[in-house]
């Protein structure tokens, strides 16, 4: 649930817009815009995350897992749809191309 939409508050490494969105616990916090949805719907499923950012076009977005038992719920879903997404080597890290947040959006809908 999105409960707040200022553009660039707090301003972080990256100059992109945040909304403040409610964890699953009801705390609130800042994420990037685009992935807003996603990240909500990751935690309904149950994955928890520490960071993430939008990416741009240069950059690719990225999700940073809690645990790597997380990553496996995110690779088993999003696996057999297509979408290209690669992970950090010893890290819970998934990253994808900010052309498919709208498609990860659906994978977990």
């Amino acid at each position: 649930m999105i409960i707040d939409n200022y553009a660039n508050v707090p301003l972080g490494i990256r100059n992109h817009e945040h909304v403040k969105v409610l964890t699953p616990a009801s705390n609130p916090v800042w994420v990037d815009k685009n992935l807003s949805v996603l990240l909500v719907r990751l935690w309904q499923a149950g994955m928890e995350t520490l960071y993430s950012c939008e990416g741009s076009e240069l950059d690719a977005a990225y999700i940073y897992f809690v645990s790597f038992e997380d990553l496996k719920m995110f690779d088993s879903a999003v696996k057999s749809t297509g979408v290209e997404y690669g992970c950090d080597e010893g890290s819970p890290i998934v990253r994808f191309d900010i052309k498919d947040i709208d498609k990860l959006e659906a994978v977990f809908s």
